[in-house]
């Protein structure tokens, strides 16, 4: 007796495992929790979506905010989120276009020594993401690899390590140009690849754009740990200077000096900084002037950083008696919400109905405005004594 020949395909599938791992992922719900259709009418049109934030928005938003094998709601502003940060990158890429020619195969590791402290400092950051969106791919969580891809090129690449490479490039004859450029370069080639997945549509556009490699994409290598020694870098200054920028911003903001205007900085300094250093501190910070002072300044608002004590000459900025007003003012509603945070984590009944995590948000709370309240309280101090 001879077998079927029609059932010999079906024989062999039996044997044949068409997918060894298979993800479930959750559902989209509205803001109130329900699941989407077209009866209820609360479903938006995808391509409405697509038009007004693009495919890559769309995309990468919703598989930002979507935790593995959790439903979520729908929050178009996180899709708003996803075009701003596709046309983050697109602007970062430009600057870069506008810089000169590209290096495809850069490589900054050849010449280590010629490496800045922001270079080794964003290198060692890259391979920390890769690495961590390698770990997430492997657990199917695309949710945290999305966000580990966002907070590396929202705020380390673009918000810290651009901005650097525009003060560098002030200076024509900047020695570290060429070392920067090639840094520049082999980091974008790399993000490029590791958001493919997520953003299709314009890491595509810009790996041909930039000629960042041959052909699409598409078909190019992933990034992998190809180093033969890893730099191993104090990175202390660099943190310091940004956490110095942070500083400067949250002082002048308290102070209500817009953030586009150019002030004048002094710097009382812990430890030796060089020239290089203090001019990249001068235009991160958009100071007028920014110099280096052996004494305390007097009556002058000043903030603690890791780099010094940084003061905001006010002279001609300000209206002091108007700011005393307002800086009164704002004191007064700082120990307000103070008594009230304190109010909630004195009260037993409270505390013992709220949840833990909600807790540890009001003690997060109120350490915070107890900072604030000591930093308005210095500059109110410092305005006072000016007057």
């Amino acid at each position: 007796m001879t077998s079927d020949p029609s059932s010999q395909p079906l024989q062999d599938s039996v044997h044949h495992i068409p997918f060894k791992k298979v993800v479930f992922t959750g559902l989209i719900r509205d803001r109130h929790g329900r699941k989407m259709s077209k009866s209820l009418g609360n479903s938006p049109d995808p391509l409405s979506l697509i038009e007004q934030y693009g495919a890559d928005g769309l995309r990468f938003g919703l598989i930002r905010i979507a935790p593995q094998g959790q439903d979520i709601r729908y929050d178009e502003k996180q899709i708003e989120e996803g075009r701003n940060f596709c046309n983050k990158l697109w602007n970062a890429a430009r600057f870069r276009a506008l810089q000169g020619p590209i290096a495809k195969d850069a490589d900054p590791y050849q010449d280590l020594d010629a490496l800045t402290p922001f270079s080794k400092w964003i290198l060692s950051r890259l391979e920390k993401t890769r690495a961590s969106v390698d770990q997430a791919l492997d657990a199917f969580d695309f949710s945290a690899a999305a966000q580990t891809l966002y907070d590396f090129v929202w705020n380390d690449f673009c918000a810290r390590y651009i901005e650097v490479a525009k003060a560098e490039f002030q200076s024509p004859h900047s020695a570290s140009r060429h070392s920067t450029l090639q840094t520049c370069d082999y980091v974008l080639s790399r993000i490029l690849r590791l958001l493919h997945p997520f953003s299709p549509f314009v890491t595509e556009e810009l790996w041909r754009l930039l000629a960042l490699g041959s052909g699409s994409i598409q078909f190019a290598s992933w990034p992998e740990v190809d180093r033969q020694a890893p730099i191993h870098d104090d990175h202390a200054l660099v943190q310091a200077v940004f956490s110095t920028v942070d500083a400067a911003r949250v002082l002048r903001a308290e102070l209500n000096i817009p953030s586009s205007q150019k002030v004048p900085y002094r710097l009382l300094s812990y430890k030796n900084i060089s020239n290089e250093t203090l001019s990249i501190l001068s235009t991160l910070i958009h100071a007028s002037s920014l110099a280096l002072t052996e004494n305390a300044l007097a009556q002058t608002p000043v903030t603690l950083t890791p780099l010094g004590e940084l003061y905001l000459l006010t002279d001609g900025l300000i209206d002091v008696p108007k700011e005393i007003q307002r800086l009164t003012k704002e004191i007064e509603k700082v120990q307000n919400d103070i008594a009230l945070t304190q109010q909630k984590l004195s009260d037993p009944l409270i505390l013992s109905k709220a949840p833990p995590d909600k807790v540890d948000a009001w003690r997060e709370t109120a350490n915070e405005l107890r900072s604030k309240l000591n930093r308005l309280q210095q500059i109110l101090h410092a305005l006072s004594s000016h007057t």
